[in-house]
C-alpha cells in the first residue's frame, strides 16, 4: 500500500496481487487459489478497512468484485 517497507512475503504478494484480483485468482493453481484465498481473508477479518484499500487501489472501477467475493466464498 505504500505505506512503508514491504517484508519478502509482502513483496512477492503486492507482484501478484494486481492480476490476483483483477481476475479472481482465475490464472491461480489450486495451491496457489488456497494461498492467496486465506491470506485474503486474513486481510479482511483483521481489518475490513484496509481490505477494501486493496480492493480499490486494484480493482477501482469494481468490474470483478463479484467474481472476488465469490472466490473468497468458494474457492474457486
Amino acid at each position: 500500500m505504500e505505506k512503508g517497507p514491504c517484508t519478502k512475503d509482502g513483496k512477492n504478494f503486492k507482484r501478484v496481487l494486481p492480476e490476483t484480483i483483477q481476475t479472481a485468482c482465475g490464472r491461480c493453481s489450486q495451491k496457489q487459489k488456497a494461498v492467496v484465498r486465506k491470506m485474503l481473508l486474513g486481510i479482511r477479518s483483521k481489518s475490513e478497512v484496509r481490505f477494501t484499500e486493496l480492493l480499490e487501489k486494484y480493482d477501482p472501477t469494481a468490474t470483478n468484485r463479484d467474481a472476488l467475493y465469490n472466490f473468497l466464498v468458494t474457492g474457486n
